[in-house]
């Protein structure tokens, strides 16, 4: 999820609270907490667009194609073989087949990989998007148009969940109907460097006022408040609003965090770290949720995540200090840095 790019400190903060509210979620929290971080996926998408638009450099696209599979897809099967051999001789247990394969092909398998599925979708066509829309029209225009697509989206997705053939709505609704609106997000997140106050508070209030709407209706309609999680697979408009509006604002608002967080050197390093290797602390947690006894959710989310950030931490030394070392070839050092941290 990391990348190595031009350091933008705000990046690294979003990044840092998303992967950890991410884990967060998955130790069960209390309803309110769960649905008060329910924007964490969203936020690391918009930051990944922001990171992206800092960083690339206009490369060939096989090239960046192919680093985008090694970070992602190479890291992810490395890991989930990892993952099964620990449950086959710890555990002495193997899951079926059928869930093996769907893991690796980034379906719902073990039940987290999806995320992986969706970062990789969004970064193929983050080259594209770029140059569909930055440079070519204005702010507002380009913004206008992103909302537009969202609600053109929101059509599709009420149709294609309740009138598509079974036979390909499973496929369609694991890939389009997550990409179009994790596309649009990543495509927010472009604008995000460059854009002032006035502006991102524009489109935080659009936000706001698009995520009251849909809560209101569907308030009349259930006559109760609708958690935005019942929205998010495949992720609606009503689920994207709440994420964007608490998004933006927590942007906003970086500087004033970073000013507190610089005063602390351990704490900023703290974050550094986990910013840049938030993919190796994801996929590390998904073992520890395994093994991890089920505590109240904050003893078990403290062990969770200390647990993934500790065991990130020993294979970045281990690595940097005595496995890149005995490597020659700059090229292999770089594809083996490139799946082994981030």
């Amino acid at each position: 999820m990391a990348q190595h790019d031009t350091r933008d400190r705000r990046i690294d903060l979003l990044r840092f609270i998303g992967i950890t509210l991410i884990i967060l979620a998955h130790v069960n929290p209390p309803e309110i907490i769960f649905q008060f971080r329910n924007f964490d996926v969203p936020l690391m998408i918009l930051i990944s667009g922001s990171s992206f638009c800092l960083s690339y450099k206009n490369q060939p696209f096989l090239f960046y194609f192919w680093k985008r599979v090694k970070r992602l897809v190479f890291s992810t099967w490395l890991f989930l073989s990892i993952y099964f051999l620990f449950l086959r001789f710890y555990y002495h247990s193997f899951p079926p087949i059928t869930k093996v394969l769907e893991s690796y092909v980034l379906d719902d398998g073990i039940g987290f990989v999806w995320i992986i599925r969706v970062f990789l979708m969004v970064g193929l066509c983050a080259p594209l998007i770029k140059k569909l829309f930055t440079n070519r029209i204005s702010d507002r225009q380009y913004i206008v148009i992103l909302f537009m697509v969202l609600m053109l989206n929101e059509g599709i997705r009420y149709f294609s969940l309740i009138y598509l053939p079974e036979a390909i709505a499973g496929l369609f609704n694991s890939t389009v109907l997550y990409l179009i609106p994790y596309a649009i997000v990543f495509a927010f997140g472009l604008l995000l460097p460059t854009s002032d106050i006035k502006k991102l508070c524009q489109i935080a209030l659009l936000s706001l006022l698009t995520f009251c709407f849909m809560s209101s209706l569907l308030y009349i309609k259930y006559g109760e408040f609708v958690p935005t999680q019942a929205f998010k697979y495949p992720p609606s408009i009503y689920y994207l609003s709440y994420a964007m509006f608490v998004s933006i604002l927590l942007w906003i608002n970086s500087p004033r965090v970073l000013k507190v967080i610089n005063r602390v050197t351990y704490l900023q390093s703290f974050i550094l770290f986990v910013a840049q290797n938030s993919m190796w602390i994801y996929l590390w947690h998904i073992l520890f949720m395994r093994v991890t006894p089920r505590y109240f959710f904050v003893v078990e989310f403290l062990i969770v995540y200390f647990s993934s950030v500790i065991i990130t931490y020993m294979q970045v030394w281990i690595l940097n200090a005595k496995i890149l070392p005995l490597i020659k070839s700059s090229s292999l050092q770089k594809s083996i840095r490139i799946i082994l941290t981030g």
